[in-house]
């Protein structure tokens, strides 16, 4: 959304005169307190519904509770066409919402029929999440001999450089696409890559991220980046490592997503893979195999920047046989690229979490009472008796 839209939608933030020139830095930074990736998804599926609420002449900001219901039963027929998940509804219900609290009003979807409106839907749009299928070693050896090496195209050889680096450092693409040559030390035994950002680090303070060699693998990460270093001429510059090809001539723009894709794919085919295999499957198999070799939890959901263990563990997938993990690989565990402790390679120890001392708790014992003199009772006939305190007697 751009802040002119944003603008005319909150009536509250109206200013004339000295005060017209303070409100674009506000609305800029109100725009930006959602992450670039959810500002995408909020302004696609905002265009849809400022495009039903117009084609029926209902107001978009603020909107009725039925103005929300009807756009989310053309959303549901849709979606049931289409074979699709419930997650048509529950984005478009997040960006309504956001956009009523930036306009400082009442969001409708948080009212009881929409909550069982998106219920029942769960239900009926029962869809199975699909989940990419783990990358294995056997994967990258085979990709590796096939189109990696001065006999094969740089496009090729790059592709197969990403798979590598990306499966040994649990790279997303949005990773992959933001390195850049100046962001990589490499040395014959260890390469790091320095990430200015990513998706767990939306505030930008970076990582390093270091794995070593594995000499006389094909799908070494070192070997394979330094032979890409040389043959397109990246040391010393700022270009993107993985960059975008135009005609077979290397750009100096990262490659897109939709290109990364589509030629990752065309490379899992050529060795034989299906369709459950995409670019998330090098993140995918690089903690499975992390995993499987009994390597510490906390030790590779550092190496992968996750925050939370339950999205750290659904990356992790069931291995049916040995497979994924060769019996060489269990014995020779040194020679395979060793995942660093932390993401700082300024850092020997391995990290540690650090603990507040034990202290021991004083208990406290509760004075013994001291007894109190039983008083002096004088018992009279037919008469009311007289009790005499001790303190009197003394």
């Amino acid at each position: 959304m751009q802040t002119a839209q944003l603008a005319h939608l909150v009536p509250q933030l109206a200013a004339n005169g000295s005060l017209a020139p303070l409100l674009e830095p506000v609305l800029k930074a109100l725009i930006h307190s959602r992450a670039f990736s959810s500002q995408t998804k909020y302004d696609n599926h905002l265009r849809g519904y400022f495009a039903f609420c117009s084609l029926h002449k209902l107001s978009a900001v603020p909107a009725d509770l039925r103005t929300v219901v009807f756009y989310f039963g053309s959303l549901l027929q849709r979606a049931e066409a289409k074979n699709q998940t419930v997650s048509v509804l529950t984005g478009p219900r997040d960006a309504i919402s956001t956009l009523h609290q930036l306009c400082g009003y009442e969001s409708p979807t948080q009212h009881f029929l929409i909550k069982q409106l998106l219920q029942g839907a769960q239900r009926l749009l029962k869809t199975p999440k699909r989940k990419r299928s783990p990358l294995t070693l056997r994967h990258l050896t085979e990709l590796a001999s096939r189109f990696s090496g001065p006999s094969v195209s740089l496009q090729k050889h790059m592709l197969v450089t990403a798979m590598s680096i990306g499966f040994f450092g649990f790279f997303r693409y949005s990773d992959l696409a933001a390195i850049t040559a100046n962001h990589v030390s490499m040395s014959q035994r260890k390469i790091t890559i320095f990430l200015p950002y990513s998706k767990t680090d939306q505030l930008h303070r970076g990582a390093s991220i270091s794995f070593s060699a594995c000499p006389g693998k094909l799908y070494c990460p070192v070997s394979l980046l330094t032979q890409l270093f040389a043959r397109a001429g990246l040391r010393g510059t700022r270009r993107p490592v993985f960059m975008r090809f135009d005609h077979s001539l290397p750009t100096e723009i990262a490659i897109d997503y939709n290109r990364c894709h589509k030629q990752f794919k065309e490379l899992f085919h050529a060795i034989g893979l299906d369709d459950t295999y995409g670019t998330h499957s090098l993140r995918v198999g690089g903690a499975t195999l992390a995993a499987s070799i009994n390597i510490a939890e906390a030790q590779w959901m550092a190496h992968g920047r996750w925050l939370s263990t339950s999205a750290a563990r659904g990356y992790v997938h069931q291995i049916a046989s040995a497979e994924h993990v060769p019996t060489a690989l269990a014995a020779a565990e040194a020679e395979e690229p060793s995942i660093d402790p932390s993401p700082n390679p300024l850092l020997a120890e391995p990290m540690v979490p650090l603990l507040p001392p034990v202290v021991a708790r004083r208990r406290y014992r509760r004075a013994t009472p001291t007894p109190r003199s039983v008083p002096t009772v004088i018992h009279r006939p037919g008469r009311r008796p007289i009790t005499i305190s001790s303190r009197l007697l003394d």
